[in-house]
């Protein structure tokens, strides 16, 4: 015979309580490796974005390679363009890729020269938590 559903002790706590009003529910790190336990890079994050030296991503428009043959000239160009992400995407872009892919890379004849140091800038304040 199948037990009963019913509860016998209706003043039962569950096992896990979790205070409501203490839980921030965040997700800080990404991805891990199953095999080594350390942090590793999202590959989609490395192919669909780069990122500048000073911590800004960019990326290009969406739909710039679908149905360029109906598009005109001025559409064409503004798809080529690439777009700054914001502050929330950059920080989270940060949180998927490890360190090594974090520090500055030097190549030759690299068409984002210009674009690695702000220069509107005299001093950028580095990002801090809310505590």
């Amino acid at each position: 015979m199948l037990p009963s559903c019913s509860t016998q002790n209706s003043s039962a706590k569950p096992i896990l309580a979790v205070s409501s009003l203490n839980t921030n529910l965040t997700r800080n790190v990404t991805k891990y490796s199953l095999k080594t336990g350390k942090k590793t890079s999202v590959n989609a994050v490395l192919r669909r974005f780069f990122r500048l030296h000073n911590g800004l991503w960019i990326r290009r428009r969406a739909g710039c390679h679908k149905r360029l043959w109906k598009r005109n000239a001025n559409e064409k160009y503004n798809l080529q363009q690439h777009v700054v992400c914001t502050k929330t995407q950059c920080l989270m872009l940060d949180r998927m890729i490890t360190r090594y892919w974090q520090k500055p890379k030097y190549f030759l004849d690299d068409p984002f020269e210009p674009y690695h140091k702000r220069n509107n800038f005299d001093y950028v304040y580095p990002y801090r938590p809310l505590k």
